[in-house]
């Protein structure tokens, strides 16, 4: 590797972000070089394994985070050719060499975060970078270095809970550096929970780095002063089912069936039950993301009690989405699991409240609302934008706000002053952030394998778009209202084989894209209502034999199309306001079919 001084090479006056841009083009340019010259030699895998790295350089999608987490060697994928790992070796080691250099540079220049990622990201491509891992407060040495969950201990507990009343020898604790579990769950399971914990802890730590540290004395670290250290353990309770957890929980939290996981400020305490469900999962990272915020700092009880309670659950909801790639995760993402139903709301249904109507909440009032559930969503779509926009722009205002929040600061239009975004100017750009074109599908649907469900009200996607959408093979339900939908675009879903439900209302439906859908044989939805389905096209959905539900609202079918209704063997519901079916015709379809339910 060069010498780090002579690697960087900073343009003056550059900032982070700028000299960033440029090496890791500059790196991700380099590795598609090798990347096509070992294509061109047939070596496929290696090929392969190089565009994954460019994925993360020169490619990355700008609707995300990157968060690289400290492991203890690099990672080659086993039976690749000895090549391949020497020419990325060479590249990779000084890249990470580059990284430092800009770290040292920048630090003390603005907000902290972007140095403390930089500096996880150097060694994510060089982990016997010594110098970096000291900067990092790692322990050990090289060859032996100690990562997140490695320092894990059980014991089993030969006292009573002092909470729960578990009877001594009943339970367990397994703790680590940084989080205690009393657990009911047996010790596969808590010791699972131990090690996500003290991933996703790394991960809430260089997003919001500038909450619990602050940018000077990050710079007296790389000067060599000791790093801060974070010695307070967080404490969870952990119960082996649902059927436990509210059992027990009940009497003191009130409504806690309704509830899959839950962090009591007053306790300090998360309490969580085991289950295969991903939205479990979750509700882990969101609760303990509220558990990070309130003990890393010396927070005020009550923050959200007169206001922006939506901001302090959108962050947490922020950081579900999270997936995780091993060595790295993102966050964000158009495909989040959560600004699925934000598109839904604001897009589809047109729901929206103001933003200064919503941050003014008191919290009783905010819970109590009717129409909570929408405010959810838009809390979690609001909050992505203010996190990921315009390649981050709000993002550190964003977290100096929280954190003034959280002490009891806040004073009037400190939003506005701190995030360089009014409340108005939210409201204005909301429904264009949440709008999909078909280059975010086609090039940053990152985890297709991961996705159950995609909300694309509006987007008109191409087909190269649609034949990613095929590659999403666990696929539930999918929304492309307002969409022209043609026959080779249906043809190119025929990998979701897991869809059971399907949007298309106000759209155009193209002549022969229907019959497209018999090749998904557990299709059992479809909303047409409002769009230009007629009795012919509706003809095409005949041999759909697991389709039980059809909303037809405001289409163009006629009494013509009952036979078709009729034959379809699975049907039980079927809506059809608004279209030209004549009372004798709804008659006819009933008396055909008497268990169908007409709307």
């Amino acid at each position: 590797a060069a010498p780090p001084e002579a690697s960087a090479g900073d343009s003056a006056g550059a900032s982070l972000d700028e000299s960033l841009a440029r090496i890791r083009t500059a790196f991700g340019d380099e590795l598609a070089a090798i990347a096509y010259d070992f294509g061109e030699r047939g070596w496929n895998d290696e090929a392969g394994a190089a565009l994954s790295l460019v994925r993360l350089t020169r490619d990355r999608d700008p609707g995300r985070q990157y968060i690289f987490l400290p492991e203890s060697a690099w990672k080659n994928a086993s039976g690749l050719k000895a090549d391949f790992a020497e020419r990325i070796d060479d590249s990779r080691v000084r890249y990470a060499a580059q990284l430092v250099v800009l770290a040292k540079q920048h630090v003390g220049d603005g907000p902290g975060a972007a140095v403390w990622q930089v500096l996880h990201e150097a060694l994510f491509w060089n982990p016997d970078a010594e110098e970096v891992r000291t900067f990092l407060g790692h322990r050990g040495k090289p060859g032996d270095w100690q990562v997140y969950g490695e320092k894990l201990r059980v014991r089993q507990a030969s006292r009573n809970h002092p909470v729960m009343n578990w009877p001594s020898g009943s339970w367990i604790e397994v703790s680590t550096d940084h989080f205690t579990i009393s657990s009911i769950a047996g010790q596969a399971s808590t010791v699972e929970l131990a090690e996500s914990a003290e991933r996703w802890r790394w991960v809430w730590q260089q997003v919001f780095f500038d909450f619990w540290n602050d940018s000077q004395r990050l710079a007296k670290t790389l000067g060599g002063s000791t790093p801060k250290r974070n010695s307070r353990r967080f404490e969870i309770v952990l119960f082996a089912d649902k059927e436990s957890y509210v059992r027990q929980l009940q009497q003191r939290v009130p409504g806690i069936e309704h509830s899959t996981g839950y962090y009591s400020d007053q306790q300090k305490i998360s309490f969580f039950y085991v289950s295969d469900q991903a939205s479990v999962t979750s509700t882990w990272r969101h609760e303990l993301t509220h558990q990070f915020f309130q003990e890393s700092v010396r927070a005020r009880p009550g923050v959200f009690d007169q206001g922006w309670l939506w901001l302090g659950e959108g962050i947490a909801m922020y950081m579900e989405s999270l997936q995780d790639f091993g060595s790295h995760v993102t966050l964000g993402g158009f495909d989040a699991s959560r600004l699925q139903f934000s598109r839904i709301r604001k897009l589809r249904e047109d729901f929206y409240v103001p933003v200064s109507e919503i941050s003014s909440l008191p919290l009783a009032q905010f819970q109590a609302r009717p129409d909570l559930r929408n405010l959810y969503s838009q809390s979690a779509g609001v909050t992505q934008m203010l996190m990921t926009a315009d390649g981050g722009r709000y993002r550190a205002g964003l977290v100096d706000f929280l954190r003034t929040l959280y002490a009891g600061k806040v004073k009037n239009e400190a939003f506005e002053k701190m995030v360089g975004l009014g409340l108005a100017e939210i409201d204005s750009r909301y429904g264009d952030f949440l709008r999909v074109d078909s280059a975010q599908v086609r090039d940053f649907l990152l985890a297709p394998e991961a996705v159950t469900e995609l909300a694309l009200p509006v987007a008109n996607l191409d087909d190269d778009a649609m034949e990613s959408l095929g590659r999403c093979r666990n696929l539930v339900w999918l929304d492309l209202s307002g969409m022209e939908v043609t026959a080779g675009r249906m043809e190119r879903l025929g990998g979701c084989d897991q869809l059971r439900q399907l949007f298309l209302s106000h759209g155009r439906i193209g002549r022969g894209a229907l019959k497209q859908l018999k090749q998904l044989d557990r299709l059992e939805e479809i909303d047409f209502s409002g769009s230009d389905l007629d009795d012919a096209t509706l003809g095409e959905l005949t041999g759909c034999g697991a389709m039980t539900s059809l909303s037809l609202n405001n289409t163009r079918i006629t009494d013509a199309s009952i036979p078709v209704l009729a034959a379809l063997p699975a049907l039980t519901s079927v809506s059809l306001a608004g279209t030209r079916l004549t009372p004798a015709g709804r008659q006819k379809l009933q008396s055909t079919r008497p268990g169908l339910t007409i709307q």
